[in-house]
């Protein structure tokens, strides 16, 4: 599977950019390098706004994350994963608990880069659609 590029000496995050996207890496390793975040600092700023909610002038709470109702699979797939005692996804490659996993993590993904918007202002709500 080769994503549509067709130089060999590219990446993904090269043509992207090639064709004007902006496409950084979510983390940089100590060396520099771009590197993924470990389970637990993917998944921490989910969960946080998942469990924040927002108090609205009237008293009422409103929560930090929204989802469009046809958003099935990443739905299901919050409401089914599976983590261990210390919060860590639960996934065995090319199974089941892979699949589902699969939305929630293009989602953490989606929300780790965006940690110090997010947080900064704790009035924000965040809408996925």
């Amino acid at each position: 599977l080769n994503h549509g590029i067709q130089d060999k000496n590219s990446t993904q995050a090269l043509e992207m950019r090639r064709r004007g996207y902006l496409c950084q890496p979510c983390r940089i390793s100590a060396g520099g390098s771009p590197a993924n975040p470990s389970q637990l600092e993917k998944v921490a700023p989910l969960h946080r706004l998942m469990m924040e909610r927002i108090k609205l002038s009237d008293g009422t709470l409103y929560p930090r994350i929204l989802f469009a109702q046809r958003a099935h699979k990443t739905l299901i797939s919050l409401r089914t994963q599976e983590s261990d005692s210390r919060g860590n996804p639960m996934k065995e490659p090319n199974t089941l608990s892979d699949r589902i996993s699969g939305p929630t993590d293009a989602l953490c993904y989606g929300v780790y880069p965006l940690q110090s918007f997010l947080f900064s202002d704790s009035d924000q709500t965040v809408r996925f659609e």
